[in-house]
């Protein structure tokens, strides 16, 4: 085959990894939240849900329960590790692949609770789709420096992974174009990215996959 290097979501990047041994080499680093991102658990702003535990009951949608990373894994990881079982404890538990549809579900009351990523309802505000962030609450915000609020804990963003036996002179060459990339490169800019890190640690990534039971988490 003639593909050298991959970039993919990094859930799905860390699967990747785990099952033909990639080399990651770069982490994705964004305009104002660097190599970081996260989940968001919302409910509207006049809900009586203010706790985690007060989920109990409710109807919530995500993403996709097996392949979105802040869409959907990242909460059912948190709330397992706060003693919630989403599939067990929301009165109904779908998917939606949309996050915007999520979020006015939400808004519109359809749903209790979605789950969403950090910048989704900034992005939404920008394009005219909400009107303004009073109508929704973040459930149990992190407290912390991130420039968005957050649920879940935060994950490094996507990498780029060398495929295994790819010529390392290759590899050297094009992690070290990809690190040197000026800053107002048109590609950057179409990718939203800011510029190119060493990669970040994923070992998280590797605990939420075997946690959770998802494709690749009984690798050896």
């Amino acid at each position: 085959g003639n593909l050298h290097f991959t970039t993919n979501n990094p859930l799905a990047a860390v699967q990747i990894r785990r099952l033909y041994d990639t080399e990651f080499l770069l982490t994705h680093s964004r305009p104002q939240v660097g190599t970081k991102f996260g989940g968001l658990i919302i409910v509207r702003s006049d809900s009586n849900i203010y706790k985690l535990k007060d989920l109990q009951g409710k109807k919530a949608a995500c993403v996709a329960f097996q392949t979105a990373a802040a869409g959907c894994t990242f909460q059912i990881y948190h709330l397992l590790q706060n003693g919630i079982d989403p599939f067990l404890d929301f009165s109904s538990f779908v998917e939606n692949k949309s996050q915007d549809k999520i979020v006015l579900d939400v808004v519109n009351g359809k749903i209790d609770v979605g789950f969403i990523r950090t910048g989704q309802l900034e992005k939404m505000l920008n394009q005219g789709l909400l009107e303004n962030l009073e109508q929704l609450r973040i459930l149990e915000s992190v407290k912390d420096e991130f420039f968005y609020t957050h649920t879940t804990e935060l994950y490094p963003e996507w990498p780029i992974a060398a495929v295994k036996a790819t010529d390392p002179q290759l590899v050297a060459a094009v992690t070290d174009a990809l690190l040197n990339i000026p800053a107002n490169h048109p590609a950057l800019a179409a990718a939203k990215i800011e510029k190119f890190l060493p990669a970040e640690d994923y070992g998280s990534l590797d605990k939420l996959i075997e946690t959770l039971r998802l494709k690749s988490w009984d690798v050896k």
